[in-house]
């Protein structure tokens, strides 16, 4: 007997995780996805080992006839062996891998759209691969003298084998590269998308530590018993008056923290800003009452709740040389240099101009939380979900939220400052999911908000459905917004925050700047 047990100790070491990965690939989309891996990988490395076994057996398959065991379909007829016993299984598991499981992955990869869905590009050729190369394995192995003795030459034998195991690893390794190289080039047009990368974010060890901590309360929150009684009297409140507490920097926790004392407190700061006849006005900088209704016809130039009080304190924090800034009397420019009360601005046909850092427009963004996102077709592995917002075609206005616990639903309760925002923007809010250990980011969902349509009044508080490649999702997140000194002057229809399709309603600009990764990050 000459048979290399060296070659069936390379197929226990390939072959399993080759069909494996078959099924990793595709994971969002597989039913019971790791029952089906391990299973997977024990029948296939079972195949082996009754395979080899029947090597190791000298003699024939059967010692019968074949020609009346056809005629009579008695067993006893055809004279089967051990050896016979042993290949049967083998066999048996090589069909079903090739004629049962590998169809029904490449169905899978049908009907939930393929690479249109975020699946593998060329999933279909690996299949057809692995399919087509594995069942000349048992076709030479029956011609063999370790099968049925057509092929005596030891040799040839071993020259076969070793050539089919060149081209059947070498074309699924030459493929699986091929994959890998579109992918990252898909990578990194999302992350970069030929546009200019905001500046780094300098990490100091506090910071470190700062985001350590916000990981660790992100992953436990979840698990808090009061945090559903949160979110339920935070929605019990009406939209506006969410809207104020977010400008007040009061987020759902810290507004179930106050006693109701404070609470009174807030709620008479509201009411005094409402105008006392219409009682649902608010004031302008000019301190006529407005409705928030009403913006549409007020006159350019009006502001929305503009007062220096409610700037933030450490907004010129946030500023860079370069950055898009607007201000409350709709000048824009870009930024020159700053100290922590002026801003010298570059403004486009008038020169430079010095403005104070409190006529700065500041969008306050609180991001709540997100569901459904176990349904998006992207979202593979244990990724820690976050949420970012930029304001499109200013990335360096781009703010996020820390990470959250993976699961079906993410909880945030974060706030953030978005600077640059002039009327009739659009906010492009995403969610991506970060992996702890490689530091790759995975975009999951995309969502906009239109200046001239949800955010016209300058408040909004609800949710978005969100969208994969122009296609909506059954996913929504949860985001207040509130605008400090924004002039709300007409602006031109604009599509809705929900494309029908990518390629219909955004430049290619602002489409690049959908992938770009959070600064930061």
């Amino acid at each position: 007997n000459n048979v290399n047990g060296f070659r069936y100790l390379g197929y226990a070491l390939t072959c399993p995780p080759m069909q494996s990965e078959l099924v990793i690939l595709i994971a969002p989309v597989v039913p019971c996805f790791c029952l089906n891996v391990v299973l997977t990988y024990f029948i296939t490395t079972a195949m082996l080992l009754f395979g080899y076994a029947a090597s190791l057996l000298p003699g024939d398959v059967y010692t019968g006839s074949f020609e009346r065991f056809w005629e009579t379909q008695q067993l006893e007829d055809l004279g089967v062996t051990t050896k016979f016993c042993l290949m049967l299984p083998a066999m048996v598991i090589q069909a079903y891998l090739s004629f049962v499981q590998i169809p029904c992955l490449l169905a899978l990869h049908l009907c939930h759209r393929g690479s249109k869905a975020g699946l593998p590009h060329g999933y279909w050729k690996l299949l057809f691969i692995v399919s087509i190369t594995w069942l000349a394995f048992p076709v030479w192995w029956c011609l063999s003298y370790e099968g049925f003795s057509i092929i005596t030459d030891t040799k040839m034998n071993a020259a076969g084998f070793t050539l089919l195991n060149v081209i059947s690893k070498g074309s699924f390794t030459l493929q699986m590269l091929s994959m890998s190289k579109r992918h990252r080039r898909q990578k990194a047009f999302r992350n970069a998308g030929g546009q200019d990368l905001p500046l780094e974010r300098v990490f100091r060890p506090s910071n470190r530590r700062d985001s350590y901590s916000s990981w660790v309360v992100a992953v436990l929150r979840p698990y808090d018993s009061q945090q559903q009684g949160i979110l339920v009297e935070w929605q019990a409140l009406e939209a506006p008056y969410r809207a104020f507490l977010v400008g007040r920097r009061v987020t759902p926790v810290r507004y179930c923290e106050l006693d109701s004392t404070h609470r009174a407190e807030l709620r008479a700061e509201y009411e005094r800003m409402l105008g006392p006849e219409l009682g649902t006005g608010m004031e302008s900088s000019e301190g006529a009452a407005l409705s928030p209704r009403s913006f549409k016809d007020s006159p350019r130039g009006s502001t929305y709740n503009y007062s220096p009080d409610l700037m933030p304190d450490d907004v010129t924090s946030r500023i860079r040389v370069g950055q898009t800034l607007t201000t409350v009397y709709g000048t824009r420019g870009r930024v020159l240099s700053w100290t922590s009360k002026d801003v010298r601005l570059q403004v486009p046909g008038q020169g430079q101009q010095v403005i104070s850092a409190d006529d700065l427009t500041v969008l306050k963004v609180t991001f709540l939380n997100a569901r459904g996102l176990h349904l998006l077709p992207r979202l593979m592995g244990s990724g820690m979900p976050y949420c970012s917002c930029v304001v499109e075609g200013k990335p360096t206005s781009e703010v996020a939220s820390p990470v959250a616990a993976p699961g079906s639903k993410a909880v945030w309760d974060h706030e953030a400052d978005v600077l640059g925002y002039s009327p009739c923007d659009i906010l492009a809010f995403r969610v991506w999911t970060k992996d702890l250990q490689t530091d790759f980011h995975d975009l999951i969902g995309e969502a906009r908000i239109s200046g001239s349509k949800e955010l016209r009044d300058g408040t909004f508080d609800g949710e978005l459905q969100m969208y994969q490649d122009g296609v909506l999702t059954e996913a929504y997140l949860s985001v207040a917004i509130w605008g400090l000194g924004i002039p709300f002057p007409s602006c031109p229809t604009t599509p809705s925050h929900i494309p029908r399709n990518v390629s219909e309603t955004t430049s290619e600009d602002s489409f690049r700047s959908l992938f770009m990764r959070p600064s930061g990050f």
